[in-house]
């Protein structure tokens, strides 16, 4: 409403930032000023000139109303719990389709080149991270997960060329997981990342996205949408590494079954 009312008295280079915004409403909230910027091929400063129009001193001022609007609309449609069953199924089916068969395959031929492989995540995607530790543990991968930033660093720091990082992050902008990813590259480790945002800057130093379509909330963060969508990728990894090694796989499976029926009353 704030726009629409003010969009007359906004200069050229402002009604461009306008547009994007109403456009792009989903996606703002992840945006920095120069993604903005570039995205309405508009100056820095026009983003700051529109912000301050329409009522917000910072940008994350506004970006934070975006979220408080769309978290107040969330909470009215899925009320019902038809509306939740709705959400849970797009996201599945969103991400499903978002899925390049190719960035698959090439992230798998990475996890059979190195000898460790790392899965990053913080807070909410942290449980995503840790539900990928144990499914290539059980294929026989020599998997580990680190879900606290300094240990991120202090992991990435002994990094080399024989190991690997899948970093879940859906905006792919958290600053500790990324400085961690960036210091892995420096140490020659490929990284792959699971992400909602294929121009976030994680995304942008990986050496293959692979995209989700849960997106991230400043308000209402940790959705088991979020989940869902990354676990749904990490499925697909899992499935393309099962069936090239599905002897092996296989028989991995049997072992640990056995143990954990013997551990039954």
């Amino acid at each position: 409403y704030r726009i629409r009312g003010t969009y007359a008295s906004l200069r050229k280079s402002e009604k461009k930032v306008a547009q994007l915004v109403l456009e792009e409403r989903e996606n703002i909230t992840n945006m920095t000023i120069l993604d903005i910027s570039q995205a309405a091929q508009v100056s820095e400063a026009s983003v700051i000139r529109f912000c301050n129009k329409i009522g917000f001193k910072r940008l994350i001022d506004f970006k934070i109303q975006i979220a408080k609007d769309a978290s107040s609309k969330d909470g009215q449609s899925t009320s019902q719990s038809l509306a939740q069953e709705d959400e849970f199924l797009n996201v599945i089916k969103n991400t499903a389709s978002l899925i390049n068969p190719s960035k698959i395959k090439e992230a798998v031929d990475m996890i059979e080149e190195s000898e460790q492989l790392f899965f990053y995540g913080i807070a909410a995607s942290g449980i995503s991270a840790r539900v990928g530790e144990d499914c290539f543990q059980r294929m026989g991968i020599n998997a580990s997960v680190v879900t606290e930033d300094h240990f991120q660093i202090l992991k990435s720091a002994r990094m080399s060329e024989k190991d690997m990082v899948i970093v879940l992050s859906l905006s792919g902008n958290t600053k500790d997981i990324y400085e961690a990813c960036v210091l892995a590259k420096k140490n020659k480790a490929k990284v792959v990342a699971i992400t909602s945002y294929p121009n976030s800057h994680i995304a942008r130093i990986a050496d293959v996205v692979l995209l989700t379509s849960a997106k991230e909330d400043l308000i209402d963060g940790g959705k088991i949408t979020g989940y869902v969508s990354q676990l749904y990728v990490i499925e697909e990894l899992k499935r393309e590494y099962a069936l090239r090694h599905s002897e092996n796989v296989s028989r991995l499976k049997e072992l640990i079954g056995t143990s954990i029926i013997s551990k039954k009353f």
